[in-house]
């Protein structure tokens, strides 16, 4: 599934900032206070949408994170295939429009220990396909409600266009009972609107897949080698638990608020007005449960 995009529109030629889709609508009303503060304003499901200039050009950058993703295949019922057509269009049809990054997710019933194995292979086999450089490290915070702290292994560097991450999903999450790894490819730079080209004409899984397994190469890779196959069904899960959600919005999301809130109060004061009020509100249901 795509978990990750940015779309980057050149605007000071005239040219519209977004496809003209509904589900662009709640992102149209901060386009005035982004332009205005050049800082990104964040829209409920949706994503970030950003003012900059460049090379004395003024651009539009959107982009839509998982959650905002997942707002549009479920509000809207629009499939992988569907987005990916929508920026593909919109960027034939616009000039000096582009996509600049690209994240595509695939879920497994893997656990911590088959990461560890997947580095192992690194460590004996040495480099996977064209990334030199791999790291593994522990990831997430420690909580009252999460003790545990994941895995993630990085194939690429950070400063590579190309990069994979196969990380505990269940861990970043607080799922502790549940085997729940995800393999992602980040795509960014000149690659990611090549890559949106091949989803648009072969499909999005497939062409995802084929480009996965064209970046590990021909060498050993352990359990990917099947993951990645045409063939593999990823692990669909249910929606998280209300109990679940709780943990998580008292653990990770009222601390980030608050913390926001804390060091950027006269700014959100002067200009959105009470939505202190409304984390007051949103965080404070929460903790009294």
């Amino acid at each position: 599934m795509i978990d990750y995009l940015t779309f980057t529109t050149d605007v000071s030629a005239g040219n519209p900032a977004l496809p003209n889709h509904e589900i662009f609508e709640p992102v149209r009303k901060t386009k005035t206070i982004s332009r205005l503060y050049k800082k990104a304003s964040e829209t409920k499901n949706f994503g970030l949408i950003q003012y900059f200039e460049m090379h004395g050009k003024e651009y539009i950058s959107c982009t839509l994170g998982g959650e905002a993703l997942e707002n549009s295949r479920q509000e809207y019922g629009l499939t992988d295939d569907d987005i990916i057509a929508l920026y593909v269009e919109f960027a034939n049809e616009s000039e000096g429009s582009n996509l600049t990054r690209l994240d595509y997710a695939i879920d497994t019933q893997k656990t911590p220990e088959d990461i560890r194995n997947l580095w192992y292979l690194y460590e004996r086999y040495g480099p996977i396909g064209h990334f030199a450089e791999c790291t593994l490290i522990q990831s997430g915070t420690k909580t009252r409600n999460n003790p545990h702290q994941g895995l993630t292994m990085y194939m690429g560097s950070p400063r590579s266009s190309r990069r994979f991450r196969v990380y505990d999903k269940a861990a970043q999450l607080g799922i502790l009972s549940e085997a729940w790894v995800r393999v992602e490819l980040q795509q960014r730079k000149k690659g990611a609107f090549p890559l949106a080209l091949d989803m648009y004409q072969y499909g999005t899984e497939k062409a995802a897949k084929a480009s996965m397994r064209r970046s590990l190469g021909k060498q050993y890779k352990g359990w990917l080698e099947d993951v990645l196959k045409d063939d593999y069904v990823p692990y669909r899960r249910e929606a998280m638990k209300p109990d679940k959600w709780q943990s998580w919005i008292t653990d990770q999301v009222i601390v980030s608020l608050r913390s926001h809130l804390d060091s950027h109060y006269d700014f959100i004061s002067e200009t959105i007005g009470n939505f202190s009020d409304e984390i007051t509100r949103y965080t404070s249901r929460y903790e009294s449960d």
